[in-house]
């Protein structure tokens, strides 16, 4: 068998454990709201979670952790991934989704124009369509089939997954996929570039970092910016790795 393919038993069993509110006994918080998980879930998929739930921390006695920094969606998001490997739109619904081939929505300021990015796009090789989360909904009788099709995450929510699977080290290289889906979805859409690249700084995410570095190499757009002093300034800084800063003009009476 396939050790990609997931066996339909296991994720209808993981998917029933995700739904039984009443043995789950421990809240994570986030900035908006909570999701409630079990606890021998969180310690068996990150170590981090382990220690701090098995121990006299604050976290193990009132069972409620606090991740300020997440959504109540991109929590409920983690983890169905954590628990099922699958991914639900319902999750992130009704925020608006977002395609690889158009804008992102949470980009921050100084982003490549449409233009930039059009000119662009034919000197990078367009990358392929991203693989796909598989979401796989459960039929509800024996004579319905299952539906199965890809999807696309909103950027912030494979953001936040990385941000949450490298600091609680979560196993099974969820941070590793993460970062395999950031860079499909930069290569297919560049206005996504510098959040991406301010992301990876700010995580400290080695490989998302050198990726933007090298697709900066390939990017007459991202050149362009450098060179007018529109990036970022932890963007350009990064960016002078590879291109000497821009001389600056000077008037002399």
């Amino acid at each position: 068998m396939d050790s990609h393919v997931v066996c339909p038993v296991s994720v209808a069993v993981w998917e029933s454990l995700l739904k039984d509110d009443e043995s789950k006994d421990i809240e994570l918080i986030g900035g908006d709201s909570s999701v409630r998980c079990h606890e021998v879930v969180m310690a068996a998929a990150s170590d981090v979670f382990k220690q701090m739930l098995g121990s006299q921390m604050k976290e193990a006695q009132e069972k409620r952790v606090q991740l300020k920094c997440y959504t109540g969606r991109q929590l409920k998001f983690i983890v169905r991934l954590l628990y099922t490997g699958q991914v639900d739109p319902a999750d992130w619904a009704p925020e608006e989704e977002l395609s690889p081939t158009t804008p992102c929505e949470h980009v921050l300021a100084g982003t490549l124009t449409g233009a930039e990015a059009t000119e662009d796009s034919a000197r990078v090789p367009r990358a392929p369509k991203l693989a796909g989360w598989r979401s796989r909904r459960l039929p509800t009788s024996s004579s319905e089939d299952e539906d199965t099709r890809d999807v696309e995450p909103p950027l912030s929510f494979l953001l936040a997954t990385c941000s949450f699977s490298k600091q609680y080290q979560i196993r099974g290289g969820l941070c590793a996929q993460m970062v395999s889906k950031i860079k499909k979805r930069v290569k297919q859409n560049i206005h996504c570039y510098e959040e991406v690249f301010c992301f990876a700084i700010a995580e400290d995410i080695g490989p998302l970092r050198l990726f933007c570095i090298n697709f900066a190499k390939e990017s007459a757009a991202v050149r362009r910016r450098f060179e007018k002093g529109d990036l970022q300034p932890q963007v350009a800084f990064e960016l002078h790795a590879i291109w000497e800063a821009p001389a600056k003009k000077r008037k002399f009476f």
